[in-house]
Protein backbone atom coordinates (compact mmCIF):
# COMPACT_ATOMS: atom_id res chain seq x y z
CA UNK A 1 0.00 0.00 0.00
CA UNK A 2 2.91 2.55 1.01
CA UNK A 3 4.75 1.78 -2.06
CA UNK A 4 1.39 2.23 -4.29
CA UNK A 5 0.38 5.40 -2.72
CA UNK A 6 4.34 6.67 -2.99
CA UNK A 7 4.24 5.67 -6.63
CA UNK A 8 1.10 7.43 -7.02
CA UNK A 9 2.30 10.64 -5.49
CA UNK A 10 5.74 10.25 -7.36
CA UNK A 11 4.28 9.89 -10.76
CA UNK A 12 1.92 12.49 -10.28
CA UNK A 13 -1.36 10.04 -10.67
CA UNK A 14 -3.61 12.31 -12.25
CA UNK A 15 -6.68 12.81 -10.81
CA UNK A 16 -10.14 14.85 -11.87
CA UNK A 17 -11.34 17.37 -10.22
CA UNK A 18 -14.80 18.70 -9.40
CA UNK A 19 -13.56 21.67 -11.21
CA UNK A 20 -10.62 21.01 -12.99
CA UNK A 21 -8.06 17.88 -14.17
CA UNK A 22 -5.20 18.22 -10.80
CA UNK A 23 -2.28 15.78 -10.23
CA UNK A 24 -0.99 14.83 -6.60
CA UNK A 25 2.45 16.16 -7.58
CA UNK A 26 1.12 19.77 -8.00
CA UNK A 27 1.05 19.61 -4.38
CA UNK A 28 4.85 18.76 -3.96
CA UNK A 29 6.45 20.29 -1.30
CA UNK A 30 3.50 20.87 1.07
CA UNK A 31 1.98 18.72 3.88
CA UNK A 32 -0.95 16.87 2.31
CA UNK A 33 -3.56 15.53 4.57
CA UNK A 34 -4.99 13.83 1.44
CA UNK A 35 -8.72 12.40 2.91
CA UNK A 36 -10.74 9.65 0.65
CA UNK A 37 -14.73 10.37 1.11
CA UNK A 38 -17.81 10.45 -0.55
CA UNK A 39 -20.99 12.33 -0.26
CA UNK A 40 -23.01 8.79 1.51
CA UNK A 41 -20.30 7.93 3.78
CA UNK A 42 -22.22 8.74 7.63
CA UNK A 43 -18.39 8.84 8.82
CA UNK A 44 -16.88 11.38 6.45
CA UNK A 45 -20.28 14.11 7.17
CA UNK A 46 -18.32 13.79 10.94
CA UNK A 47 -15.22 14.73 10.14
CA UNK A 48 -15.16 17.30 7.01
CA UNK A 49 -16.02 20.02 9.85
CA UNK A 50 -12.58 19.25 10.93
CA UNK A 51 -11.08 18.62 7.87
CA UNK A 52 -12.08 22.22 6.99
CA UNK A 53 -10.92 23.77 10.56
CA UNK A 54 -7.34 22.24 9.91
CA UNK A 55 -7.14 23.28 6.02
CA UNK A 56 -7.43 26.48 7.39
CA UNK A 57 -4.78 26.15 9.78
CA UNK A 58 -2.33 24.12 7.39
CA UNK A 59 -2.51 26.72 4.88
CA UNK A 60 -1.03 29.33 6.96
CA UNK A 61 2.03 27.02 7.40
CA UNK A 62 2.96 25.52 3.91
CA UNK A 63 -0.03 22.57 4.15
CA UNK A 64 -3.31 21.28 3.31
CA UNK A 65 -6.09 19.43 3.31
CA UNK A 66 -6.96 17.41 -0.75
CA UNK A 67 -9.88 15.55 -0.40
CA UNK A 68 -10.53 12.86 -3.35
CA UNK A 69 -14.20 12.01 -3.26
CA UNK A 70 -14.36 8.23 -4.39
CA UNK A 71 -16.95 6.39 -6.10
CA UNK A 72 -19.61 8.81 -6.22
CA UNK A 73 -22.24 11.17 -8.05
CA UNK A 74 -20.47 14.30 -8.93
CA UNK A 75 -23.93 16.27 -8.56
CA UNK A 76 -24.13 15.04 -4.49
CA UNK A 77 -20.13 15.71 -4.36
CA UNK A 78 -20.86 19.26 -4.80
CA UNK A 79 -23.63 19.48 -2.73
CA UNK A 80 -21.70 17.46 0.07
CA UNK A 81 -19.04 20.36 -0.06
CA UNK A 82 -21.34 23.37 -0.38
CA UNK A 83 -23.57 21.74 2.61
CA UNK A 84 -20.35 21.64 4.63
CA UNK A 85 -18.80 24.94 3.14
CA UNK A 86 -15.72 22.86 2.53
CA UNK A 87 -12.41 25.26 0.46
CA UNK A 88 -10.08 22.67 0.56
CA UNK A 89 -9.71 21.30 -2.98
CA UNK A 90 -11.16 18.19 -4.18
CA UNK A 91 -10.28 16.09 -6.50
CA UNK A 92 -12.65 13.13 -7.93
CA UNK A 93 -11.73 9.38 -8.78
CA UNK A 94 -15.85 8.78 -9.83
CA UNK A 95 -15.14 4.80 -10.55
CA UNK A 96 -12.85 4.43 -7.44
CA UNK A 97 -9.76 3.65 -9.57
CA UNK A 98 -7.41 4.39 -7.12
CA UNK A 99 -8.88 2.82 -4.06
CA UNK A 100 -7.34 -0.31 -4.83
CA UNK A 101 -4.03 1.39 -5.85
CA UNK A 102 -4.05 3.29 -2.53
CA UNK A 103 -5.20 0.13 -0.64
CA UNK A 104 -8.41 2.24 0.38
CA UNK A 105 -10.03 -0.44 3.12
CA UNK A 106 -13.17 1.48 3.78
CA UNK A 107 -14.26 5.57 4.09
CA UNK A 108 -12.93 7.61 5.11
CA UNK A 109 -9.28 6.89 4.89
CA UNK A 110 -6.45 9.65 5.42
CA UNK A 111 -2.96 9.72 4.12
CA UNK A 112 -0.62 12.35 5.39
CA UNK A 113 2.28 13.38 2.82
CA UNK A 114 5.19 15.21 4.01
CA UNK A 115 6.70 18.05 1.84
CA UNK A 116 9.22 15.24 0.14
CA UNK A 117 6.20 13.44 -0.45
CA UNK A 118 6.64 10.41 1.56
CA UNK A 119 3.71 8.85 3.58
CA UNK A 120 4.08 10.34 7.16
CA UNK A 121 1.10 8.82 8.53
CA UNK A 122 -2.41 6.84 7.45
CA UNK A 123 -5.66 6.97 8.90
CA UNK A 124 -8.40 4.13 8.55
CA UNK A 125 -11.78 6.12 9.73
CA UNK A 126 -12.39 9.36 11.12
CA UNK A 127 -8.96 11.70 12.05
CA UNK A 128 -9.60 13.65 14.77
CA UNK A 129 -7.84 16.65 16.72
CA UNK A 130 -5.28 14.91 18.27
CA UNK A 131 -4.23 12.71 15.64
CA UNK A 132 -3.82 16.24 13.65
CA UNK A 133 -1.71 17.85 16.56
CA UNK A 134 0.77 14.72 17.07
CA UNK A 135 0.95 13.45 13.53
CA UNK A 136 0.73 16.61 11.07
CA UNK A 137 1.26 19.78 12.65
CA UNK A 138 5.18 18.74 13.51
CA UNK A 139 5.38 17.93 9.69
CA UNK A 140 5.07 21.58 8.88
CA UNK A 141 8.17 22.50 10.84
CA UNK A 142 10.32 19.86 8.46
CA UNK A 143 11.88 21.62 5.11
CA UNK A 144 11.93 19.84 1.91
Amino acid sequence: MKRALARAVALGAALAALAAPAALADYRGKVVVLNFWASWCGPCKVESPLLQRWHERLVKRGGLVLGVDVQDISDDARAFVDEYGLTYPMLRDGPGDLRDDFGILGLPESFVIDRRGRIAAVVRGVVDDAFMRERVAPLLRERT
